[in-house]
């Protein structure tokens, strides 16, 4: 809620309309195309894991913190496929 306005605040939600209008802009600011491509791929990684419930700090906190996890995952040796609960997962709709 609005504490201004008293009104409900929207989801904040990564649609194809967003990721157009973000590709537009990088383009305006003369990004590569590997850039754009690699910026791109990163946001609809991050919208696959909000899995339609919206941007907030509590889900880019937990976005974060998953990305963390694969990180240590792979740095300590782990290798895809080899749990049944591949921290991958969360990034997948409906993962943990």
């Amino acid at each position: 809620m609005n504490v201004q306005t008293m009104e409900p605040i929207p989801k904040r939600l990564v649609t194809e309309d967003v990721l157009r209008a973000y590709q537009a802009w990088l383009q305006d600011e003369e990004k590569s195309q590997n850039t754009q491509q690699k910026y791109l791929r990163d946001l609809r990684t991050y919208a696959r894991f909000l899995d339609g419930q919206g941007a907030s700090r509590e889900r880019t906190a937990a976005f974060r913190q998953a990305l963390e996890q694969l990180f240590l995952f792979f740095r300590l040796g782990g290798l895809p496929g080899a749990q049944p609960s591949h921290p991958a997962a969360v990034f997948q709709p409906g993962g943990a």
